[in-house]
């Protein structure tokens, strides 16, 4: 975009529609769909630590599982944040 501004170049094609899109929507989403994911998963793990004493002869299995959603394989024009943090937590 600099580039264009400075005379440098030109741009011929914007492939992302998301025009309307403020930074505030994109880092609201990411927010919610990252952090918030990793820090509920987080405050999870603390809670599932062993303890000191803890018997290793039990059986007991903890698991944590994110599940995200089938919008992180396909594009969607008004929701390009919601997408990439969908992307982004399933990798």
């Amino acid at each position: 975009m600099v580039l264009a501004q400075e005379g440098l170049s030109t741009i011929d094609v914007l492939i992302v529609p998301f025009l309307e899109m403020t930074e505030h929507d994109w880092d609201h989403v990411l927010d919610v769909n990252l952090k918030g994911s990793c820090f509920c998963a987080q405050s999870v793990a603390k809670a599932m630590s062993r303890p000191s004493g803890w018997d290793q002869s039990s059986t007991r299995m903890e698991s944590i599982i994110n599940i995200a959603s089938g919008a992180a394989l396909r594009g969607s024009p008004r929701g390009v944040h919601y997408v990439s943090s969908k992307a982004a937590s399933c990798c």
